[in-house]
C-alpha cells in the first residue's frame, strides 16, 4: 500500500513538472544570420543552428559569447570579427569571408563551371565541323599517294599466294 502512495505522489511531481511554462528567447535577424555563419565548437562542424548534439557544451559557449556580443551593440562585421580574432582564424566560421584573397574561394567554382561549359561548346563546336567521310560500302577517292600505296600493297598480297 505504500509503494502506491509513493508511486502515486512521484506521478504527480512529474506532472507537476510537465506543466511548468517555458519562456521562448527572442531571438534578432542579426542572430540567427550570425547563429548560422559561426561554427559550434564540440567538435560536429556545424554551425550554431544546426548543430545536433543533446546538451551542447560548444552550443551554448558560442552562444552566450554571441548574445554578449550582440548586448555590447556590436554590429555584424565586428562580431565575425572578434569571433575570428578569438579562436585564431576563420576555420570558426561556416563559410570564408568575401573580401580580400578569400573571394577567389568564392569565384572558384564558378570559373571551373564556366570553363567546364566553354570546353564542352568548343568540343560540340569542332565535332559538328567534321568532314563527312565515305558511307557504308562506299570507297574513299584515293589520291595519287594513296595509288602507289595501294599498287605497292596489291603486289605484296600477290607475291603472298
Amino acid at each position: 500500500m505504500t509503494f502506491a502512495w509513493v508511486a502515486l505522489a512521484a506521478g504527480n511531481v512529474s506532472a507537476e513538472q510537465a506543466t511548468e511554462n517555458v519562456q521562448a528567447v527572442q531571438r534578432s535577424a542579426l542572430e540567427r544570420q550570425l547563429e548560422g555563419e559561426i561554427l559550434c565548437t564540440c567538435g560536429c562542424r556545424r554551425s550554431l543552428t544546426n548543430c545536433g548534439m543533446p546538451n551542447c557544451e560548444g552550443h551554448a559557449a558560442q552562444t552566450e559569447k554571441l548574445r554578449q556580443y550582440l548586448k555590447e551593440g556590436k554590429d555584424h562585421d565586428a562580431i565575425v570579427a572578434a569571433f575570428i580574432r578569438d579562436f585564431g582564424g576563420e576555420d570558426i566560421l561556416s563559410s570564408p569571408v568575401d573580401r580580400g584573397f578569400n573571394r577567389l574561394a568564392w569565384l572558384f567554382p564558378y570559373l571551373m563551371g564556366a570553363t567546364g561549359a566553354a570546353m564542352v561548346g568548343f568540343a560540340a563546336f569542332k565535332w559538328s565541323r567534321l568532314p563527312k567521310g565515305p558511307a557504308a560500302g562506299e570507297v574513299a577517292p584515293a589520291g595519287a599517294a594513296d595509288r602507289a600505296l595501294l599498287a605497292r600493297l596489291d603486289d605484296e598480297l600477290r607475291d603472298l599466294d
